[in-house]
């Protein structure tokens, strides 16, 4: 029987793809500027990222993980779609933690291309789901109950703007890949990721998973080509899934990345990516002349900056309380 919430998430899936792909036309072909991030640390930092909610973009300020972390806020306003509801509760800049005040007023550049101004602060909290699958009995969500059982964060209200990552404008750049053509480098990085063992490996599984298709589809890996617009150094990302996405079929989703040298090509990152984690953009947030990568998962619910040590530096997410099968 068919899931009509899968199907619904299928179409968000659909926009979430081309608002991928434009990200990634915008990002490779952008400009380079940098600054902030989702809070643990109090410290400065050159990386937020941007939700949206009621058509509104908000600037991720900081994870409010426990209800004592909570500053005193407005009514909750319930806003969204059945499936995907949110609730925004707007909070006085005098009820903000003193370190984050001084983003009142602030501008800032949303993916390095548009500009935009704070102008004012919510807490934001998102889902996706039932409310019978967070063990709520009632048949359709309310603002207690999403604020209850969502992703809570405390956030910056943007007066225009849509996107994905935002800085404060006085900071210094993020830098921001750009295209490059190198077909030679692209066509040994290509053998040598082809070539290696995590895809050898996911090449056997599929086989004898006896999913179809596994071994034409490993000759076609996404291939990016980009330079770094300070260093000039040309990079090379691969990313390759294999099967067909489904509840337990066997499943492999493969990203390298590799650095073009007088040498040739150089591997630098070989990974296994969940299944559902797409390769957004390559980023340099803090101009060490390295790319921390920016992830997402296919339906736009879960968003990570990770490092070249592939540590994850900031993410955000969404409870998802459903059986996506």
């Amino acid at each position: 029987m068919s899931n009509p919430l899968r199907s619904e998430l299928m179409r968000a899936w659909a926009g979430a793809a081309v608002a991928r792909g434009l990200l990634l036309l915008a990002l490779f072909a952008g400009s380079a500027h940098g600054e902030p991030v989702t809070r643990r640390s109090a410290s400065p930092s050159t990386f937020h990222f941007v939700v949206s909610a009621d058509d509104t973009s908000y600037l991720v300020l900081a994870d409010v993980e426990k209800g004592a972390d909570l500053p005193p806020h407005g009514p909750l306003r319930l806003t969204g779609e059945e499936s995907l509801p949110s609730v925004i509760a707007e909070v006085s800049e005098a009820h903000l933690p003193a370190d984050l005040r001084a983003w009142s007023k602030r501008k800032v550049v949303v993916d390095e291309r548009c500009h935009a101004t704070v102008s004012g602060f919510a807490l934001v909290v998102r889902l996706v789901g039932r409310p019978d699958y967070a063990g709520i009995n009632d048949s359709e969500w309310t603002a207690d109950t999403v604020f209850s059982a969502g992703q809570k964060v405390l956030a910056a209200r943007l007066d225009r703007c849509k996107g994905t990552f935002a800085r404060a404008a006085s900071a210094a750049p993020i830098r921001v890949a750009r295209p490059a053509v190198n077909e030679e480098a692209v066509a040994a990085a290509r053998a040598d990721f082809l070539a290696s063992e995590v895809i050898v490996q996911a090449r056997k599984e599929q086989a004898e998973g006896g999913v179809t298709g596994a071994l034409e589809q490993v000759y076609a890996p996404h291939v990016v080509t980009v330079r770094h617009p300070t260093t000039g150094e040309t990079w090379i990302s691969l990313h390759l899934r294999l099967g067909e996405a489904g509840c337990g079929d066997p499943q492999a989703n493969v990203w390298g990345l590799y650095r073009v040298t007088a040498r040739g090509v150089e591997r630098t990152r070989l990974r296994l990516l969940a299944p559902q984690q797409t390769l957004d953009a390559l980023l340099d947030v803090d101009g060490d002349g390295q790319f921390e990568l920016l992830i997402q998962d296919d339906f736009g619910f879960s968003r990570e900056l990770r490092s070249g040590e592939d540590k994850v530096i900031r993410r955000v997410t969404m409870p998802i309380y459903e059986c996506l099968c």
